[in-house]
């Protein structure tokens, strides 16, 4: 049984490559699992629902039986959990992400794995190996807050921003091998500053973010200075080597 939602019957039969869906039509689970999808997730808004798919194996023993069917979101949620321990008020200006996929690429039309209970099923990205569509095939910076709304946060206080996004995975080649998460603040009325972050590869499962994820990232956003201390031997009545100056 192939399940679905938030995707219409034309937008079955593009990505299944038939002129239309009808009764008698043959879909194969191998040509259903061939089958390619966009569902441009990045910064999806929530005016539609969010397109779902699932494929499941279904024994029928007897009449009057019952089946629950279950779909998996095609996209992830990913929520970042901000906390401010500085002395001032910060004014979170942008948040992006690093190597999403972009909108407009395809993905397959199924899950991976077959979901057959209600509970949250941990997925791996179902990716074509040659992708279509996007950005030149390549990954893209996905910004949260897009420049049109702030997020103010107190000292000692916690502020959520969530985000969701195309299923991604890091690709081998990228230069951290992992995902970058940028912050532009404006920290008490001061110059802006952009913060940078690596988010660490737990569990061995922060390579990729999957379709029907629910991803948090905690930042916490602290003080430190960096003081630097020269040390140098000249001889004597040589000037030392060194010099060190202070930029405030």
């Amino acid at each position: 049984v192939y399940s679905f939602a938030n995707i219409s019957l034309t937008e079955l039969a593009t990505a299944l490559n038939v002129q239309s869906l009808s009764e008698g039509n043959v879909l194969t689970l191998d040509n259903m699992k061939a089958a390619l999808f966009s569902p441009n997730g990045n910064n999806w808004n929530g005016t539609n629902g969010i397109p779902m798919s699932n494929w499941q194996k279904i024994t029928v023993t007897e009449q009057k039986e019952t089946h629950n069917l279950y779909v998996c979101r095609m996209i992830a949620k990913l929520e970042f959990k901000i906390n401010n321990i500085t002395d001032n008020e910060i004014k979170i200006k942008n948040i992006s992400i690093s190597d999403i996929t972009p909108n407009g690429t395809e993905t397959k039309l199924m899950p991976a794995s077959t979901v057959t209970s209600n509970e949250a099923s941990e997925m791996q990205p179902n990716l074509p190996d040659n992708p279509t569509g996007g950005n030149n095939n390549q990954s893209t910076t996905v910004n949260v807050l897009n420049g049109t709304e702030e997020i103010t946060i107190a000292n000692n206080e916690t502020k959520n921003a969530t985000v969701y996004l195309n299923e991604s995975k890091i690709d081998p080649a990228s230069r951290y091998g992992l995902f970058m998460i940028t912050l532009t603040i404006d920290k008490d009325g001061a110059n802006e500053e952009v913060r940078y972050a690596l988010v660490s590869n737990d569990d061995k499962k922060w390579t990729y973010i999957a379709r029907n994820d629910y991803r948090i990232i905690p930042i916490v956003l602290d003080d430190y200075k960096l003081d630097i201390i020269p040390i140098d031997y000249p001889p004597i009545g040589v000037y030392p080597a060194s010099v060190k100056e202070e930029d405030g």
